[in-house]
């Protein structure tokens, strides 16, 4: 599957079927978030992949009594290790660097299972201490993320995302935009007209705005 197209897919289920998640597609998905950039290199991330019915029973109880978790094949736990990088960066290693690492992991995770045509879901929502008994997780170890993978029947609606031109500063908070590139919505329209046939969509509408904006400058 071509990367924008898996970002476009990507979505959150809950709601599965009953067909298991073979060896091979678990080993591919937890090799991706292995692949996952880390604070210093040092890898925080270990994943308890959970299969066991009456296990995932009390993860589902442990998340706020989110049952729906209990029909997916596979829920992985993402932990920190806590200690390496609690020695290498201080206080700010273990209340931000290990959370973005492991979130850089999780969001892999989501990626390559949608590359592999599943469905998954990122969990956040559970009690620490329940979820660290329930998983026996030792104390320098701590659970930043539940993640439900499987297939779904589920149909979801594309998601609504606040337009680019929101998002984007320029030098500094509220810096002057470009003048003649935004708002952006002014150009999709035009942008997007052929775009149907190309795999690559987001590159052409890109190229195909700066191109209009580069001329407006001439």
């Amino acid at each position: 599957m071509q990367l924008n197209e898996c970002l476009e897919k990507r979505a959150s289920y809950r709601s599965y079927n009953s067909k298991e998640v073979s060896w091979e597609d678990l080993i591919a998905i937890l090799n991706a978030a292995r692949l996952s950039p880390s604070s210093g290199n040092l890898q925080n991330w270990s994943f308890i992949v959970v299969q066991k019915p009456e296990i995932k029973e009390e993860i589902s109880k442990a998340a706020l009594n989110q049952v729906w978790i209990n029909q997916a094949p596979l829920v992985i736990v993402v932990c920190s290790r806590l200690e390496n990088i609690k020695r290498h960066y201080d206080e700010r290693g273990e209340k931000l660097y290990a959370i973005q690492n492991c979130a850089a992991a999780i969001n892999n995770i989501l990626l390559k299972s949608t590359d592999l045509g599943m469905a998954s879901c990122w969990i956040n929502a559970f009690d620490d201490n329940a979820i660290k008994r329930i998983l026996k997780i030792p104390d320098s170890v701590v659970p930043q993320g539940i993640i439900t993978i499987g297939y779904s029947d589920e149909k979801i609606e594309k998601m609504k995302r606040y337009e680019l031109d929101l998002l984007i500063h320029f030098d500094e908070w509220n810096g002057k935009k470009a003048e003649g590139l935004f708002p952006l919505k002014e150009h999709r329209q035009d942008a997007m007209e052929g775009l149907s046939e190309t795999r690559n969509k987001t590159k052409n509408f890109f190229s195909s705005l700066f191109a209009r904006f580069k001329k407006k400058q001439q």
